[in-house]
């Protein structure tokens, strides 16, 4: 038994409002167990201000890998606010954050989420067709992820540093840091679906539903070594199943998007799962 306590907060500009939360849970063998999480950053940092840089709150951390961890991820949050006078920042302007480790950059991100207008909660008030800083009204904010090319018992340093820019008015960013210690992976080779796009009744999808031609399913490699290759058998019913095959390079929890051909149904429309 255990417990957990569950924080929302709400930034929004109206009077009131509704929160749900829909708990996700998976049965089977976990693809690999993380048994430790580290914070890094957490918290509203301002940006661009001469007299009180955001790198004075994004200073290098230091870590030291547990003995037993297997391997070890980074998790970057970071959406941008504030409408300053320059460039609209951080909300409305695209700036890089910059990843390091033991001083040697791993990553360069643009911040910056360019389909709002594709947002599945559609006719809100204010402005949420327009572009920003790495999130939309009232969806969820995407998150970057990163492995970490450390060894157990090393001690090592992470910092983030973000696009020098000078800001004339209030600009922030909300940002939060995570590592994840994992152990081993339970499998070699382990490709699985991770959703379906289309054909779905998923609300997160209804741009893009309801469908009757070619469906669209999103793979996922949830072992330790790449995929290139997979099979994928799909049927109407009890219909004859069909096979197609897909081919790439899917490194290890990666994702990517397989569009399915579509079937002919048979005339037999009873069954039509």
């Amino acid at each position: 038994d255990d417990s957990v306590q569950l924080r929302i907060q709400y930034q929004g500009y109206s009077y009131g409002f509704t929160a749900t939360t829909d708990f996700v849970f998976i049965e089977g063998t976990p693809a690999r167990k993380a048994f430790k999480v580290q914070n890094v950053y957490n918290g509203g940092f301002p940006y661009g201000r001469a007299n009180n840089s955001i790198e004075n709150y994004l200073t290098q951390k230091s870590f030291t890998v547990p003995q037993d961890a297997a391997s070890v991820k980074a998790r970057v949050w970071i959406t941008g606010h504030g409408g300053e006078q320059n460039e609209n920042c951080a909300e409305f302007c695209a700036k890089y954050y910059y990843l390091k480790l033991n001083s040697q950059n791993i990553a360069s991100q643009l911040v910056w989420k360019a389909d709002c207008g594709s947002n599945a909660i559609i006719n809100q008030p204010g402005t949420w067709i327009y572009n920003r800083a790495n999130w939309c009204p009232g969806e969820v904010v995407p998150t970057y992820d990163y492995a970490l090319n450390v060894s157990a018992g090393s001690t090592n340093t992470i910092d983030m540093d973000m696009e020098p820019f000078i800001a004339n008015g209030d600009a922030s960013y909300n940002i939060a840091v995570q590592l994840f210690y994992y152990m081993p992976y339970s499998a070699t080779t382990d490709l699985g679906i991770e959703d379906i796009i289309a054909p779905s009744t998923d609300f997160w999808y209804n741009r893009v539903n309801p469908v009757c031609d070619n469906a669209r399913i999103k793979i996922k490699n949830y072992g330790s070594v790449p995929v290139t290759r997979a099979k994928i058998h799909y049927q109407i019913g009890n219909a004859k199943p069909n096979m197609q095959e897909w081919s790439g390079s899917l490194a290890s929890e990666k994702s990517t998007e397989v569009t399915l051909q579509w079937l002919i149904w048979t005339s037999d429309f009873s069954n039509k799962t």
